[in-house]
């Protein structure tokens, strides 16, 4: 297996890249970060804390936290004590007109 190159780069939180462009209204949200899914909700909690009119689709795989050094029951119990979510199976299709569509 080759050596990766480890390159350092600038890092914000989300939820001051979202205030610094004034967001505001119904805000669709897809996280896939191969099990940092955890540093990435820490990082919008505090625009997400004060909101309701958000969705997030976030995957999540035990073994992708695991191999980040997260334990994925307690990323359940910290979604839990924090926001409603649920295991929605389907796909949203891929030309999803609007985020009107993903709301209703």
């Amino acid at each position: 297996m080759p050596q990766w190159t480890q390159v350092q780069v600038p890092m914000k939180r989300i939820a001051s890249v979202l205030e610094a462009h004034g967001v505001s209204g119904k805000t669709f949200f897809k996280i896939d970060t191969q099990g940092f899914e955890w540093h990435v909700l820490q990082g919008m909690e505090s625009w997400l804390s004060c909101r309701d009119d958000w969705l997030l689709k976030m995957e999540f795989a035990p073994q992708w936290l695991d191999s980040q050094g997260i334990d994925a029951l307690e990323l359940l119990k910290y979604l839990d004590a924090r926001y409603e979510f649920a295991e929605f199976l389907e796909r949203i299709p891929f030309g999803t007109p609007n985020s009107e569509a993903l709301f209703a």
